[in-house]
């Protein structure tokens, strides 16, 4: 790997100082820096035309099967959510509605080592009684899930939402409980947790759909909506973080009681609305967007946001199911996939390679930019201005969680 990144940086100074560098000579450079990595997809059924067992694949960054990853009889039900553990065994976590791996016990929630086997650090046990939605590594390596569950590990104190430890002990010193599914998790830069999901209630306050956690399982009273009763009026389905502000996408159509806050918001450490994120007024109702986000990602380096779910209009115009925001809360006009009623259909998952800027958008897609695609499930490949590369030829129930991880 010395090497590749050795390449990448001869190719980023060559192309910072003007001298000449072809197109091909930087593809190749980057192709060497991407030949470890590879793409999870979650809930598939078929690839290429062929069935496939146990709802997870591996494909190279250019699509195809790694048949280097061999799941054997895999899961016994559907994917909702992969995470990377970052701490160099190339491993993933994977939750969802499955209680097997490889015909081993594994309750929603199991770790597997890239070979394809049930990794030698799993150390969930019997895990969850019902669906694990969301994981998160935090800034101190600990575990957060969220999901439909009311037990982990036979403990029927762990209730929708809890932090575990390596050994997969639950953290003594952080018991929450939420009144309904938790479906995203998010880490602020002061080191504090906001939960989004279906609930109304987190440990007895007024939290509805969102709240936000202390390093110590306590409400964050200071967070505005905490404790009256207001904050969102239905499902938060997505969180992302900018430093100490953070993007909510979801269901809800107000926040605090203000309307036309419709699928998207953004909210300062306080949890005041941030006025220089524009999704048009309060009085207009078609501010926002006309239906459900489902999902979020924001481009760090820019502080571009992909949005992505089964949106049709933004602020009155007509758009994709994938969107790119800027800062400001304006359709960025460079991103063509921005455009219109010639892309049709839902999009569930976003994974973002950060060297190219490709996207590997998964969902129920029938047309992108006036190209028909079938509506049962796909994988599209775009590249970083939303152009369509590769139509990878994956179907699902749907397809879902697309996750980049790099390989030892």
């Amino acid at each position: 790997m010395k090497i590749n990144y050795f390449l990448l940086q001869l190719v980023m100074i060559t192309m910072s100082l003007n001298l000449s560098c072809s197109e091909s000579a930087i593809q190749s450079a980057l192709g060497l820096v991407n030949a470890n990595k590879r793409i999870y997809v979650g809930s598939v059924s078929e690839y290429n035309g062929n069935p496939v067992t146990g709802y997870l694949i591996r494909l190279t960054m250019d699509g195809q099967l790694d048949t280097d990853f061999d799941i054997g009889s895999g899961l016994n039900g559907e994917v909702k959510v992969i995470l990377p553990v970052n701490d160099g065994s190339g491993d993933i976590i994977v939750g969802g509605n499955f209680t097997q791996y490889r015909g081993l016990i594994a309750g929603h929630i199991v770790r597997i080592a890239p070979t394809g086997l049930k990794s030698v650090q799993d150390h969930f046990g019997v895990g969850f009684n019902n669906d694990v939605e969301a994981l998160m590594f935090d800034s101190n390596g600990k575990l957060h899930i969220g999901g439909s569950f009311t037990s982990y590990q036979g403990n029927p104190t762990v209730t929708r939402y809890t932090r575990v430890l390596e050994d997969g002990s639950v953290d003594p010193g952080y018991d929450v409980d939420a009144n309904d599914t938790v479906y995203s998790i998010a880490e602020t830069a002061n080191g504090r947790f906001y939960i989004g999901g279906a609930f109304t209630t987190v440990e007895a306050s007024f939290c509805n759909y969102v709240c936000r956690i202390l390093d110590n399982g306590t409400v964050d009273n200071t967070f505005t909506g905490v404790g009256n009763g207001n904050a969102f009026d239905d499902n938060v389905n997505d969180i992302v973080i900018q430093e100490n502000n953070a993007y909510f996408g979801g269901r809800f159509n107000q926040y605090n009681i203000v309307l036309n806050r419709n699928g998207i918001i953004k909210l300062d450490t306080n949890g005041n609305t941030a006025s220089s994120f524009d999704i048009g007024s309060s009085l207009v109702a078609n501010s926002g967007f006309d239906s459900s986000v489902g999902v979020l990602h924001l481009d760090s380096s820019t502080e571009n946001l992909l949005v992505g779910g089964g949106m049709n209009q933004y602020k009155g115009t007509s758009v994709a199911p994938i969107v790119r925001l800027l800062p400001n809360g304006s359709l960025d006009p460079v991103f063509t996939a921005n455009v219109t009623s010639t892309t049709t259909g839902t999009v569930f998952g976003i994974a973002r390679e950060p060297l190219t800027g490709e996207l590997y958008v998964a969902g129920e897609i029938g047309m992108f930019n006036g190209e028909g695609i079938s509506a049962t499930g796909e994988l599209l490949r775009l590249d970083s201005n939303g152009k369509l590369i590769q139509v990878i030829p994956v179907k699902g129930d749907p397809i879902v969680a697309p996750t980049i991880i790099e390989l030892p």
